[in-house]
This record gives C-alpha cells, sequence and structure tokens, in this order.
C-alpha cells in the first residue's frame, strides 16, 4: 500500500487555468510543459480522500452548470429556475437525466452557443455505432518511431506498430510472433481470441511484459487465458467515445478507479436512487471540462458496480465490475 503525499493541500495555493471555467484541475498552456504540470496535479489528487475529491468536483461542476444554462438552449429549459449559487450533492441528484435517444435525437439544442474561446474550435467525435451500420475501415500495418502524441511529448517511448484489429486472427498472430512487443493493446474480444489461438498453437510472446485492454466488457475468465498464454496481466481500461475515459484498472488490483477529476459516475437502479457497492446499477456520467457539449446525468447504456474503497489507498472511487451495455443484447426466441 502506498501512502498519499503529505501537504499535498494545505501547503499547495491554488493553481491558476489558462482556459476559463476550468478550476479543478488546473489547465496550464497547451504543450508538454502544461501536461508535465497536469500530470503532477493529477499523482496528487489520486490520493485526496473521497470528500476532498468530491468538494473539487462540486466546485468545477457549479461552474459547468451555470455554463450549461446560460448557453445550452436544452439546459436553458430543463434547468430553468434551479439556483446553483448554493450547490450539493442533494441538488445534482435532483437534475434530469440525459437519455442516449435524446443526445441522437436534440443533439444541435446540446451544444453550447457561447463555448469559452480558449477551448478551441470544438470537434465532433462518432460512437461505436453498435446500434447501426458499422464502419469500413482499411486494413492497415504502420511502423511509428514512437507511441505517438500525448506521452511521446513527456516521456521517451520505444517504437510502436499497428495492425488493423479486422486483420484475420492468425494473421494476427504471426504479425505478434514477428513484432515480438513488449505491449500489447488491443480490443478485449481480439485479446482473447488472440490467447486462445497461442494456447492451441502452443506459440508464446516472449519479451511480453503486459496486455491491455479496452473499448469492451472484460470477463475474469479472460485474465487466466491471458495469464497461461502469455504469462502475464491484464490492465484494462474502461471508456466510452461521448466522455474519454471513465475508469483504468488499479495498478494494485483488478478493480477500476473512477478517473474523478474528469468526470461523476453515478450508479443507479431502475428507481434512479444510488446503488450500494455490489450492487448492479445503470452508469450515469457527467462530464465536468466538455464546454461545448456538456453531458450531465448522461445515461451511457452500461451496468457495472461500486467497490469499496481501495487497499491501495486512493481515493478514487472503486468499480468492482463493469457487466456491459444493455443495447448490445441480442435476445432469441
Amino acid at each position: 500500500m502506498r501512502s498519499q503525499p503529505r501537504g499535498h493541500t494545505a501547503n499547495r495555493p491554488p493553481a491558476k487555468s489558462a482556459y476559463a471555467g476550468i478550476v479543478w484541475p488546473a489547465v496550464a498552456a497547451a504543450g508538454p510543459a502544461g501536461l508535465r504540470d497536469l500530470l503532477k496535479q493529477l499523482e496528487y489528487s489520486q490520493w485526496f480522500p473521497p470528500d476532498e475529491l468530491r468538494d473539487y468536483q462540486l466546485g468545477q461542476l457549479q461552474v459547468l452548470l451555470r455554463h450549461a444554462r446560460a448557453t445550452i438552449p436544452y439546459y436553458a429549459s430543463s434547468f430553468a429556475g434551479l439556483d446553483f449559487d448554493d450547490l450539493n450533492w442533494n441538488k445534482f441528484a435532483s437534475l434530469p437525466r440525459l437519455g442516449r435517444p435524446e443526445l441522437q435525437e436534440r443533439f444541435a439544442a446540446l451544444r453550447s452557443r457561447a463555448t469559452p474561446a480558449s477551448h478551441g474550435k470544438p470537434a465532433e467525435g462518432q460512437s461505436s455505432g453498435s446500434t447501426g451500420t458499422p464502419i469500413r475501415v482499411r486494413v492497415e500495418n504502420q511502423r511509428l518511431p514512437n507511441w505517438g502524441s500525448p506521452v511521446a511529448s513527456v516521456y521517451p517511448t520505444g517504437p510502436a506498430a499497428a495492425l488493423n484489429v479486422q486483420t484475420d486472427v492468425s494473421e494476427q498472430l504471426d504479425w505478434l510472433l514477428q513484432e515480438d512487443p513488449d505491449y500489447l493493446i488491443t480490443h478485449t474480444s481480439n485479446l482473447g481470441a488472440l490467447a486462445e489461438l497461442s494456447l492451441r498453437k502452443r506459440v508464446r510472446l516472449p519479451r511480453l511484459r503486459q496486455a491491455r485492454s479496452f473499448s469492451e466488457a472484460l470477463r475474469p475468465a479472460l485474465r487466466e487465458t491471458v495469464r497461461a498464454a502469455w504469462g502475464v496481466e491484464i490492465a484494462d481500461v474502461y471508456s466510452c467515445e461521448e466522455a474519454g475515459y471513465i475508469a483504468l484498472q488499479c495498478p494494485q488490483h483488478e478493480h477500476y478507479h473512477v478517473q474523478a477529476e474528469n468526470l461523476i459516475v453515478e450508479i443507479l437502479d431502475a428507481d434512479g436512487k444510488f446503488c450500494a457497492p455490489g450492487e448492479t446499477g445503470e452508469v450515469v456520467l457527467t462530464t465536468l471540462h466538455n464546454f461545448a457539449m456538456p453531458l450531465i446525468r448522461y445515461r451511457l447504456g452500461d451496468y457495472a458496480e461500486f467497490g469499496d474503497p481501495c487497499p491501495c489507498g486512493r481515493g478514487l472511487p472503486v468499480l468492482r465490475r463493469i457487466h456491459g451495455r444493455q443495447r448490445n443484447m441480442l435476445r432469441l426466441p
């Protein structure tokens, strides 16, 4: 267990952000220096006690809610008459939730009419389209001198190689044997297919230190499969296109830490009430720094469980299990 850094708030003056509306964590000017400063803040804040993290979240949330009501038609209507001057968590829990159909149907009304100029020009993203037509992509085999932005702008890295995930699994495995990587990053289901094929062919990746998975729910049995195939552990990431990183796996345990500096995660039952640790509920997100299109109490469609505080000492909320998405289920006769 690692102890949290001492004097992390009492002896540190509040940092000033270069971006309007971003009060916590403070974001300095763009570039490697600003990124290093932000990483240093996150190194401290991950050890904050839960109540302290929630106080900082509430301060950032108050600024965001005022911006949303003032500049976004959808929230101007749904937040009309609400008092955000004395914001608390009970008031936040009373705010209406935003459903995926509303996000799709009222996209224009959810965009800010006055995004702060310091935030730059808004860019649009697109979700995976799991309920629609998949996007066609070219098969690629790339070799890169480093791991790319932003990590390569701050830390020295080794080279990187990329292969399209739609490549046949047997071809992927042959390619991996040729590359002999230190780290493997891929979709969860693809990782499982590669590990199972390695076991059947009795081939190893001798230099592999870690497998990293993302994009899909990780089943516990896959961890054992990867250990048996390559003798390494999985580091899983929970993310979504709408909000980015949601939670990262704890370095010491198999559960996940919510990225509380960037978003608020609620897990609610069918009646909209908070689930206790160990109870499965719907994941509801609030992004704290997206002023172009804030997602406030957004019903992502995923189901998960909170866990008890982590023995590692981090104050970040714990997700014990991530079950997946209801909209991806197929019902048979």
